[in-house]
């Protein structure tokens, strides 16, 4: 198992790397509720879910997604490369946390708990 897992440091695409400094300039320059919408979004939480967390209706938040989205693709800012990489580092974290589940699980038995 351990030889699919790639470490977040180890991946060396400096197009990736770009784009994600200028998302985190992108982020540090939005207004707070922007950046809250972008980064809720960017984690995969559902426009419903946003709307129940911000206080703003459903269709307020799809507005404000595809105006950020159009911001970035003015700066072209590729999201399409960030979300790529960022489920590589998802599916990773997965995989670390099944192994390490497994072996608490392990360690559980073995002491009798």
């Amino acid at each position: 198992m351990s030889e699919r897992l790639v470490k977040v440091d180890e991946i060396e695409d400096s197009e990736t790397e770009e784009q994600l400094k200028q998302l985190r300039k992108f982020i540090d320059e939005s207004g707070a509720l922007n950046k809250a919408i972008l980064i809720m979004s960017l984690d995969g939480i559902s426009h419903a879910e946003i709307s129940e967390a911000m206080g703003i209706s459903l269709s307020n938040v799809g507005t404000k997604i595809a105006r950020i989205k159009e911001q970035l693709k003015m700066k072209k800012i590729s999201l399409q490369e960030i979300w790529k990489q960022n489920e590589m580092v998802l599916e990773n974290t997965r995989s670390l946390n099944l192994a390490l589940l497994k072996e608490v699980k392990l360690d559980k038995v073995k002491n009798g708990r």
